[in-house]
């Protein structure tokens, strides 16, 4: 059984010109969708044989595109990772339309951020944080902090877009000033070491796709 991976794919124009093909683009993904959800179904629909690319998956949600037709959101949940090519094979159908997009895959942790500019997905950090709350302040207080965060830090789950927010937001959290990654990830080793299993973290930050 394969872990699966969120994705959330923006595809979208920049001139009026490439605006309707947006629209064409949407309404056909949608009809293929409310028929079958399948990834692989999509690709037939576009004359695509499915044998070719990966493309074990299905749509999860098709948002209608914004007002002025510039853009609109795919969700989808594949095996391992995104299905790049298999998009990047229908898009050539329609020149003009581009997409970025966002892949989350926890189990390996597998994070991507296509969108270098921000425009759609402007967040490059990801923190979620639990514990269970039998976690004795006085051990946490042991490596520099305790009831604090033991009242700030429950099932958080944090977009960040910057390490400058990310600093700030830990040191809010914690109550303690961090200027660095390294810091941040010290935090993360000392808390584990004392908490085990009581406690579950991660800070996951988004890469480029190659």
């Amino acid at each position: 059984m394969p872990n699966w991976c969120a994705n959330f794919i923006t595809f979208y124009s920049d001139s009026k010109e490439d605006n309707k093909k947006i629209y064409a683009f949407n309404k056909k993904l949608k009809k293929l969708y409310d028929k079958n959800d399948k990834l692989s179904a999509v690709l037939e629909g576009y004359g695509l044989n499915p044998d070719n690319y990966s493309c074990r998956g299905t749509i999860t949600n098709l948002e209608e595109p914004d007002p002025t037709y510039t853009f609109f959101e795919v969700q989808t949940e594949t095996a391992w990772g995104p299905t790049v090519e298999m998009w990047d094979a229908i898009l050539g159908k329609y020149p003009g339309v581009q997409c970025v997009f966002v892949a989350e895959e926890p189990g390996c942790e597998y994070y991507i951020n296509t969108d270098n500019t921000g425009r759609f997905y402007d967040y490059r950090y990801k923190i979620e944080i639990g514990y269970d709350e039998n976690i004795e302040s006085n051990e946490l207080n042991k490596i520099g902090f305790g009831e604090r965060f033991v009242d700030n830090c429950s099932d958080i789950n944090e977009y960040l877009t910057s390490k400058k927010e990310l600093f700030a937001f830990y040191g809010k959290l914690v109550g303690r000033k961090f200027v660095s990654k390294d810091q941040v990830e010290d935090f993360y080793t000392a808390l584990l070491m004392i908490s085990g299993d009581s406690y579950y973290s991660g800070l996951y930050e988004y890469q480029p796709y190659y």
